[in-house]
């Protein structure tokens, strides 16, 4: 569902295309607000909107892009979607020298909650092969 906050923003952004590639405080653009404030539907319509990748690949001055924030701040669906979009560039090293996998890989006790429940679900259960308990 869309708010009334993401509304506003898809219209300015419509208004004025440039408005969502400049640079706030700290070096920020507002896909970096957007994954900062958790606001993935409002991410989701500035990505089809805006389509530049060199805008979701932008570095804060910390040398991070929305996908490190993403991975740092535990957004899981927000790191699912920007994985899946192809002109997200998964490498990219911030000033300290971490992609957001190694900001990943650095928590991994987070992600890995996240992982094995999705692999505890029953649509991804390994069936059992005999009904025999040490199968199951």
């Amino acid at each position: 569902m869309m708010t009334g906050r993401t509304k506003i923003v898809i219209e300015l952004v419509k208004v004025r295309l440039e408005a969502a590639k400049h640079k706030l405080s700290h070096g920020q653009t507002a896909l970096h607000l957007g994954v900062r404030h958790n606001r993935l539907e409002t991410l989701k319509v500035l990505v089809e909107i805006v389509r530049d990748g060199d805008l979701v690949n932008a570095q804060d001055d910390e040398g991070n892009t929305i996908l490190h924030l993403a991975a740092a701040n535990k957004q899981i669906e927000t790191v699912k979607y920007l994985l899946q979009r192809s002109e997200v560039h998964v490498n990219t090293m911030n000033r300290k020298g971490f992609s957001a996998l190694d900001i990943v890989e650095y928590f991994p006790k987070d992600f890995k909650v996240i992982e094995l429940s999705y692999w505890s679900s029953e649509s991804h259960k390994i069936p059992c092969i005999d009904n025999s308990p040490s199968s199951c």
